[in-house]
């Protein structure tokens, strides 16, 4: 795909976007007539600098052009990074959309320090609560200009300043991350210190046991979990924090116990980042446990900056991460609405025609997007119908399938969005679970077992003058073909949306 097709794709979604590689404060500006901004690292090649735009879908005149120097990186991060993390030159470049919610979401390309969960668990620190960001270098680099310009960029395309307090806070948390990763991990450290972050904020941590706890139950119940993860591959015991390593923790906890962060302007980013890292790692984090469901307006949506990257222009070896897994896929961005032609599988029945979508989205959005076609989420009436709709969902690429069926507590029923009779049911055992609030039905394209066989865990936890021996079960996710189950509009921590297709029925 050309970088002109992928310009006009990009500039059809008509959203304030800059692209940043370093400190702005110091770098030249050329205007355009665009809402991108455009920040070019001084020291790529002219040819670096087409596969770079290519990657990001836009041409140069597109968009305003700004060039960053490796003195502006320095101004911001040397003392906190290394000499070598830092390097002479600046390479890195990256893409920012400010956005109105879903929080932050990034996607990284030859990045081997500052990935796309740390970018965007910093960016949260630094006082930004939702933007889109893509972040690239022509080979593998450590990435510390696009995350000095990510801030900074940020201000410019907004027109505000940054609280150069938060801003300081995120970059020693990075340093934090680097400091913890160097005995366990870079993933894993990211994944302790955004839990750490959690505990804090969420819970208003203030005094210094409190702090302490959330240090000590975050590194023991994650250290817990990959000592259990090595056993289970037959590998030696990872390495434990060290008391040395503990106590960079707790100075990171009691700095950021002072800052005035609003935890729900950043669950979104927190959950997500967390969610990431622990199935990255391949381990269960107990703290997702205690997350909320996300919303309809915090799911990637189909017209995402991140979703029009050209993957392919990188070559096959690139290194890319991403906030969302829905970034990865080839999902086309639908230039002039949904059609019959994008469904993956259809199947009829009494004059019915059934849908089927390998679509990642939120219930609402799904169901948007069959009444845009002429028909709704499909409605099951009888067996007949039970049985054509759970072949179709047999055919998708997706474990679940959204259908058109939800429940609210007043008035405490289950209906048809398209006023059939909820007369016929399929729930499995134990089902439906809806409580309070809002619940929609799917169903189990497959026969899914548990993940975590069911299983009970023990956690040793260590404190100065006691020992205290925690037990928890993970989290039973077995499913049967074919029945049906309830979740809120994004699924749960345990199911994402990025799970679901969904199955339209329209009369014909």
């Amino acid at each position: 795909m050309g970088i002109q097709r992928l310009s006009r794709r990009l500039l059809a979604l008509t959203l304030a976007a800059l692209l940043i590689t370093g400190v702005f404060a110091a770098a030249g500006t050329v205007r355009a007539d665009s809402a991108l901004v455009l920040t070019l690292a001084a020291d790529i090649t002219e040819k670096q600098k087409q596969d770079i735009l290519e990657f990001f879908g836009i041409d140069e005149s597109d968009a305003t052009v700004i060039t960053v120097t490796n003195a502006d990186e320095r101004r911001l991060l040397l003392g906190q990074y290394t000499e070598a993390q830092i390097g002479t030159k600046t390479i890195s470049c990256a893409l920012v959309n400010p956005t109105a919610s879903g929080g932050i979401q990034v996607k990284t390309a030859n990045m081997n320090l500052v990935t796309s969960g740390r970018i965007a668990s910093l960016l949260s620190t630094s006082g930004i609560t939702n933007c889109e960001v893509i972040a690239a270098a022509p080979y593998m680099v450590s990435g510390t200009g696009a995350l000095t310009g990510v801030m900074m960029g940020y201000e410019q395309a907004m027109s505000i300043t940054l609280d150069p307090v938060k801003q300081q806070m995120a970059i020693e948390e990075s340093t934090t991350v680097s400091k913890i990763g160097k005995t366990i991990g870079q993933e894993e450290a990211t994944l302790v210190v955004n839990d750490i972050k959690i505990r804090i904020v969420r819970d208003n941590a203030r005094e210094e046991e409190e702090i302490k706890e959330a240090v000590d139950v975050t590194v023991d119940q994650i250290e817990g979990q990959l000592s259990q993860l090595a056993k289970g591959l037959g590998k030696a015991a990872p390495k434990r924090l060290a008391k040395n390593d503990r106590e960079v923790l707790y100075d990171y906890g009691r700095k950021i116990s002072t800052m005035d962060y609003d935890y729900d302007s950043m669950k979104v980013t927190l959950q997500r980042v967390t969610v990431n890292a622990a199935r990255a790692i391949g381990i269960t984090d107990p703290i997702m446990e205690t997350f909320e469901d996300l919303s309809a307006q915090d799911v990637l949506p189909p017209n995402s900056i991140l979703r029009a990257t050209n993957d392919e222009s990188m070559g096959e070896n690139a290194n890319i991460t991403t906030t969302d897994d829905t970034a990865l896929e080839e999902t086309p961005v639908q230039e002039e609405g949904p059609t019959l032609e994008d469904a993956s599988a259809t199947a009829e029945l009494d004059g019915r025609l059934y849908a089927l979508f390998d679509m990642p989205m939120s219930w609402s959005d799904a169901r948007a997007f069959c009444l845009s076609l002429g028909g709704d989420l499909a409605s099951i009436g009888t067996p007949a119908e039970q049985q054509a709709i759970a072949g179709l969902a047999a055919k998708s690429t997706k474990a679940y399938s959204w259908l058109g069926a939800k429940y609210e507590t007043d008035p405490g029923t289950w209906t048809w969005c398209d006023g059939n009779p909820f007369s016929y049911t399929n729930w499995d055992d134990g089902q439906p679970d809806a409580q309070n609030g809002k619940y929609f039905m799917y169903t189990a394209n497959r026969e899914i077992s548990s993940y975590a066989d069911n299983l009970i865990h023990t956690i040793t936890v260590e404190y100065t003058n006691a020992r205290a021996i925690c037990h928890y079960r993970t989290r039973d996710l077995t499913a049967h073909a074919g029945m049906w189950y309830a979740a809120g509009e994004n699924g749960n921590a345990s199911i994402p949306v990025v799970s679901f297709a969904f199955i339209c029925e329209i009369e014909k």
